[in-house]
């Protein structure tokens, strides 16, 4: 502590020294007499023999006119350091007569490259004018300020006349013409020397810092050399050597450097003094300096630069201040190396103050005064060097430990995903390892409870049922998980209706929505294409799960499925589509809403699962699924007021044919005491060309009959019962009775009526409707069975596992089918290669490793090329049905593929596809 006290108290010592050596104040004269010059004259003793008289502006005057006006008594004596009058708008005359003996040519210099305007006026004795001399900025070409004096006559007077924005400062000195100046020589190879120095350790830094990638060195470079150039500029040397005939590139040099000389420090101070932790009010106060820099920077485009010079050397002066007093605060706070930066800033904090004090008329234009912001900017690289060498090592050292930190961390990333990948493939294996005889045991369940069991029986089976249906979904969601982490899960886009794709959804929860009396509502917004370029297995699986967590979660209300336009097409048929399913139940906080979606990297308390039957993986699933659909997964909730999940998901508009046929312009009567059901059916209705009319009780629907004659009628199902108060003469033609699905009403007692389940779905009213209006073209419903029952067509089922052996025969059985099965594959190429084995249907196992290659594909397809035999349709058996595995099957010579667990709708759906090839 004492000791950074007693070097502060020095370093402003010395400074107070140096000011006061600057100074050098002449003594002044009475009246000078006339220089008698026989050789070199010193500028004190030129000064001294000079006067002068500063005139306002605009003071035009003629020498004689001048001489005339104002005597001896107006002109002042100059000072031995010559004239400084700062910044003014004043012109200035000197006045000064030569007497030489002998006679000889004389060269008058001015030691300013700022000025503007200088005019020389030769008058011998008797006053008559000699010659008329210019020069400065405002004269291209004429390069820096010097005037030739001729050799006759002996006696000459002269009339030096300057003005100038950038500071009027007239610093003369005069020698012989001819005889080279040993003073003046030796400034400029010192000049020459310090400028050069600071130009090469300027460079040398900026390499370094490019080098290092360290911006702070960079702007540490940049200041030095913008100082390095005002120096030069100074000096004169851009005027002379680079532009002589636009010398005022010089002024507007100046007015662009003084700002930087502020700005470009503010850039690299804070990270050399670590302002942000030791005191971030120095930062703070330095970005106001950068910024009052960059304003006056723009001013001088548009302020006079007498204006606008005085500002920038005020700023330049109060930044100083600020600096040092940073650089204490640090060095006082323990920051390293902080008192030989304090010093090496101290060095340029003093030439610039000394200059902007010149500049200003404070102190006068002296030699010394010339080369201290040269000596400072050298003395200024020469002490940062050690500092930085010292940066560059802390530097490198944290380097090296942050490369260290980053490839420990690549290591431990690459071993974690490493785990992760084998923890994924683990569960892929064993889930379905697991899951094949637990769908063997579904499917074995399906078929008892076709082969008309007892009530109990059924009661039973549906018990075993459910329990089996809610572990395949368990095991779905572990493998869904698995492949999700180990980027195995693809998209299979295709066309789909999504009217079908959205009924199909609605279906799996209709006898639950009867159970729980929840209804269940389905809303399609008519802007939405009827076709869509999707993946219709991972979008319903999201709209399924979040029904599924819907009615979990209710326990009275609605629950609502909205599907609508986000985006509508582009040019290219790109659509946005976005659902969501609204539910009445309690509601969800903040931190629920995030575990439930696996954001806060957990999954639902077990309290939480047990109570919804789930594994809490739904959720966190269905969003990284609608992330690779291309959209996103949220929840709007509170608790109390339910809770909608929403997720969009990018689509492509498909072509296709306009599903209302024979329903434009058709008239429907919708009688329902049920907005939600009213308004679910109008905007079906609507995306058909419909006429929708409403009405809430049987009266207002009699009354509507009456008046306005519909087409079709909707009942809802609480009017069942009223239905006799309806005569038959106002029924329509179309009558639409609403049911809720599982419950058995008694047939309908007039033509012209039928019976629909709810929840409604659009496909399966608009088909009841154009079955309706339209009676005699509509044709009925295909039936899920094959077309026709062939019991002479010969089947091979190649199933290495037992059970699914078992539920593809009794499967087959049902459609009048008997297989013959095969476990092995040695035995099944001996069936499919041989010249009398002529199969109609083929189902293969493509999961057990001796028959995932596809050779009894291929050996079949080359048996029947070598033997003549009739085509076989091949059938591929698969838990895996992405359309890469699709392709791959199509590759080898399947014809079909057939994802598990089969269902008994897929293998009928296969034979019919099979007999259409065949004929």
């Amino acid at each position: 502590m004492t000791t950074r006290g007693s070097l502060c108290r020095h370093l402003a010592r010395l400074m107070l020294w140096l000011v006061i050596a600057c100074t050098g104040l002449a003594a002044r004269a009475d009246l000078p007499l006339p220089l008698s010059v026989d050789s070199a004259v010193s500028p004190a003793a030129l000064h001294a023999a000079a006067r002068q008289l500063c005139l306002p502006a605009g003071a035009a005057l003629a020498p004689d006119t001048l001489l005339s006006q104002y005597d001896d008594t107006h002109w002042q004596p100059l000072p031995r350091s010559g004239l400084n009058a700062g910044f003014t708008d004043q012109q200035c005359w000197l006045q000064l007569t030569l007497t030489r003996s002998p006679p000889q040519a004389l060269t008058l210099k001015v030691d300013n490259a700022l000025l503007q305007h200088l005019d020389l006026y030769l008058r011998d004795a008797s006053g008559r004018q000699l010659a008329h001399q210019q020069a400065g900025l405002a004269h291209p070409g004429a390069g820096l300020p010097s005037f030739l004096i001729p050799a006759q006559p002996a006696t000459v007077q002269l009339l030096l006349r300057a003005d100038s924005e950038a500071g009027l400062a007239l610093p003369l000195s005069l020698h012989p013409r001819g005889v080279a100046d040993p003073g003046r020589q030796r400034t400029l190879l010192l000049h020459s020397l310090l400028l050069g120095a600071v130009l090469l350790l300027g460079l040398y830094n900026a390499v370094l810092g490019w080098a290092l990638r360290e911006r702070s060195y960079l702007y540490y470079s940049l200041w030095t050399l913008a100082a390095g150039t005002l120096v030069a500029v100074l000096q004169g040397y851009p005027q002379q050597w680079l532009w002589p005939q636009v010398p005022q590139l010089s002024l507007w040099l100046l007015v662009t450097l003084l700002p930087l000389l502020v700005m470009l420090p503010t850039l690299f101070l804070p990270h050399f003094l670590d302002l942000r932790r030791l005191w971030p009010a120095g930062q703070r106060g330095l970005a106001l300096l950068c910024g009052s820099g960059v304003m006056l920077l723009l001013a001088a485009l548009f302020l006079p630069l007498r204006w606008v010079l005085p500002l920038q050397f005020a700023l330049l002066l109060l930044f100083n201040l600020v600096a040092l007093l940073c650089l204490l605060v640090a060095a006082r706070r323990g920051l390293a190396d902080g008192a030989v930066l304090t010093l090496a800033w101290l060095a340029p904090a003093l030439g610039t103050t000394v200059l902007a004090l010149r500049m200003g008329g404070v102190l006068p234009d002296s030699g010394a005064s010339r080369y201290l912001l040269e000596l400072a900017l050298v003395s200024n690289l020469l002490l940062m060097a050690p500092v930085l060498a010292g940066r560059i090592r802390r530097l490198e050292t944290q380097r090296a430990k942050s490369q260290a930190a980053q490839e420990s961390a690549r290591r431990e990333a690459l071993q974690a995903s490493s785990l992760n990948q084998a923890k994924s493939e683990f569960l892929a294996t064993m889930t379905h390892q697991v899951r094949t005889p637990v769908n063997g045991a579904l499917r074995m369940t399906e078929l008892l409870r076709r082969s008309d069991p007892s009530e109990s029986q059924r009661q039973y089976l549906h018990s075993i049922e459910h329990s089996l249906q809610s572990l395949v979904t368990v095991l779905n969601d572990i493998l869904d998980y698995s492949q999700i982490e180990t980027g195995q899960l693809g998209l299979e886009e295709m066309e789909v209706s999504m009217e079908s794709l959205l009924d199909e959804c609605v279906s799996q929860f209709a006898l639950l929505a009867t159970g729980k009396q929840l209804p269940l509502h389905t809303f399609l917004d008519s802007r939405v294409p009827d076709r869509l370029r999707l993946d219709p297995v991972r979008f319903k699986q999201v709209i399924t799960n979040l029904l599924s967590n819907a009615f979990k979660w209710t326990a009275s209300g609605h629950v609502s499925l909205h599907v609508s336009l986000q985006q509508p097409p582009d040019a290219t048929g790109r659509c946005q589509v976005m659902v969501e399913i609204t539910d009445t139940g309690d509601g969800l906080d903040t931190s629920q809403q995030r575990r439930l979606l696996g954001q806060d990297g957990s999954v639902l308390p077990t309290s939480e699962r047990r109570r919804g039957n789930g594994t809490g993986l739904g959720l966190p699933i269905s969003r990284q699924l609608v992330q690779l659909m291309g959209g996103e997964l949220g929840i709007n909730s509170a608790p109390g007021r339910g809770a909608t999940f929403w997720f969009t998901v990018r689509a492509q508009e498909a072509p296709g044919r306009w599903q209302g046929q024979g329903l434009f312009g058709a008239s429907l009567l919708v009688a329902s005491p049920d907005p939600l059901l009213t308004l679910s059916v109008s905007q079906m209705a609507s995306r058909w060309g419909m006429v929708v009319s409403e009405c809430a009780t049987l009266d207002d629907a009699r009354d509507l009959l009456q008046r306005t004659a519909p087409d079709a009628l909707l009942l809802d199902p609480c009017f069942h019962d009223q239905l006799a108060n309806i005569p038959l003469a106002l029924r329509p033609r179309a009558m639409v009775l609403a049911q809720p699905a599982g419950v058995e009403l008694a047939p309908p007692d007039s033509e012209g009526t039928e019976v629909i389940e709810t929840p409604l779905r659009a496909l399966a009213l608009r088909q009841c409707l154009q079955h309706l209006l339209h009676r005699s073209t509509t044709e009925s419903p295909a039936s899920d069975a094959p077309q026709r029952r062939d019991s002479t067509r010969r089947v091979l089922v190649v199933e290495p596992n037992p059970v699914n052996q078992l539920v593809l025969d009794a499967i087959l059985k049902t459609a009048g089918l008997r297989a013959t099965l095969c476990g092995q594959a040695d035995d099944a190429a001996a069936l499919l290669s041989s010249d009398q084995a002529e199969w109609d249907v083929v189902f293969l196992d493509t999961d057990h490793a001796a028959l995932q290659n596809g050779q009894l594909a291929q050996l079949r397809r080359e048996a029947e090329q070598q033997h003549g035999l009739p085509r076989a349709w091949l059938v591929a058996l698969g838990t895996r049905i992405s359309s890469t595995h699709v392709q791959r099957a199509r590759e080898v010579g399947m014809d079909d593929y057939l994802g598990k667990p089969v269902s008994h709708d897929q293998v009928l759906g296969a034979l019919q596809r099979a007999a259409s090839a065949a004929r």
